[in-house]
């Protein structure tokens, strides 16, 4: 009897830890209000974070969950980054090295550590930014910097075809429609500023010139969930809604430059921090913006690290529609705009937010503006800490990390010397 009363409590310990709550509305349950289901894009490769932020919309939203034990699996030494990484079909993270001691080149990392890979036909300058994106038909895309050249190679590294534009491809976020097609922003302060869309066998489609579009590195694109509106990032309006049936601006809205990605959620929303002379008495606000370009609300938070030039502004959205952005505090914002919570996070947020499905969420302090980064955290979705890594001195903030099949988290410092694995 002993033995069957032990059995039971065994099994029922075993029901109980098994029970853990989701995010996951059941079968038969009615999804709550903003809900985020995951849009479905058929030309990116089947990975968990085959591009810059994630996705097309921007939402840096994982479809798995995250790293829990918050600790450094490895950290690949001796790299020069200065853009974010993406994750292939078979688990390999690829991220661009910009000077030696290891082979200037496009970098693909097994999830061991070791170095499967490297290209250096396809790095020629230091001024390479954008992360690699990879296509459903298992192509890697790159913008070459100031050698004007989009690349496509391979997953074994070798260069399928380039295209070469007008000006220098120096955005980190390159975006793709749902047709396979690529798009990217050029420019700088002596070439016209043109938004580029080229096919997936690397022909000219159209270009769309616009003086105010962004071509600096921070930048990246957003599309509307069915694909039918790419969102671009601009000096002053903050952003420009071009349709890409027509390849013309539908509206644009703002009043100074926009940081970073536009970001999308599942019902069309685009979020966006800006400022209007007429709305908030000027102050620095988050809009979360109808399909249209109308205000569906905002959020003052008037913060004094707005426009700081080194504050990367891309929030995450997780499954519930809850917002997050930070600056030196770490807000959360919900569906309809009203504040969750605002945690001081004694330091500066320079990464842009990425977050899983569980609704965790991970980025990188510095120390101070334009310091190093010292430490590494994830919070819970209501802003409980879940864990924290100091890290050695001398790595700069960088831009998205990935979050891969093996639930870890792949981090590209900036301007710096180390890429991590967080498990």
């Amino acid at each position: 009897m002993k033995c069957l009363n032990y059995v039971f409590l065994v099994l029922l310990v075993m029901f109980c830890t098994s029970c853990q709550k989701s995010t996951e509305p059941g079968e038969n349950d009615k999804p709550p209000p903003g809900y985020q289901e995951d849009i479905p894009w058929p030309s990116l490769a089947d990975s968990p974070w085959p591009m810059h932020h994630g996705n097309p919309q921007s939402s840096g939203r994982s479809i798995l969950p995250g790293p829990m034990m918050g600790e450094i699996d490895w950290a690949i030494d001796s790299v020069y980054i200065r853009s974010g990484t993406s994750v292939g079909p078979d688990s390999t993270a690829y991220f661009i090295n910009l000077i030696a001691p290891i082979p200037r080149g496009l970098i693909a990392a097994n999830p061991d550590g070791s170095i499967k890979w490297i290209n250096e036909e396809v790095i020629t300058n230091i001024d390479v930014h954008t992360t690699p994106l990879i296509t459903a038909d298992n192509n890697i895309i790159i913008g070459g910097g100031r050698d004007r050249t989009l690349y496509a190679l391979n997953l074994e590294g070798q260069v399928i075809w380039k295209y070469i534009a007008d000006a220098p491809i120096l955005i980190v976020g390159l975006n793709i429609d749902k047709n396979g097609n690529i798009y990217f922003l050029t420019g700088d302060q002596a070439n016209d500023k043109i938004l580029y869309v080229v096919s997936q066998n690397g022909n000219l489609i159209t270009k769309l010139y616009n003086p105010d579009f962004i071509w600096a590195e921070y930048a990246g694109t957003a599309f509307s969930p069915d694909g039918l509106t790419i969102y671009i990032p601009g000096y002053g309006p903050t952003v420009f809604a071009v349709d890409v049936e027509n390849y013309m601006i539908k509206w644009s809205f703002g009043d100074v430059r926009l940081w970073g990605s536009p970001v999308v959620n599942s019902q069309g929303h685009i979020y966006v921090h800006s400022r209007l002379e007429n709305v908030n008495e000027g102050k620095a606000s988050l809009y979360c913006l109808n399909s249209d370009g109308t205000i569906l609300w905002s959020y003052a938070h008037n913060n004094p690290f707005f426009d700081e030039p080194i504050s990367y502004l891309e929030g995450t959205i997780d499954k519930m529609g809850n917002y997050y952005f930070g600056f030196d505090s770490l807000y959360s914002v919900d569906f309809d705009g009203k504040l969750n919570w605002k945690i001081s996070l004694n330091g500066y947020l320079e990464f842009p937010l990425v977050s899983d499905i569980n609704g965790n969420i991970y980025f990188g302090l510095h120390d101070r503006i334009g310091g190093y980064i010292n430490r590494f955290i994830s919070t819970d979705m209501s802003g409980n800490s879940n864990w924290q890594i100091n890290i050695d001195p001398g790595q700069f903030g960088g831009y998205s990390p990935a979050i891969g099949f093996d639930h870890a988290l792949y981090i590209p410092t900036y301007k710096s010397t180390l890429f991590y694995k967080i498990k």
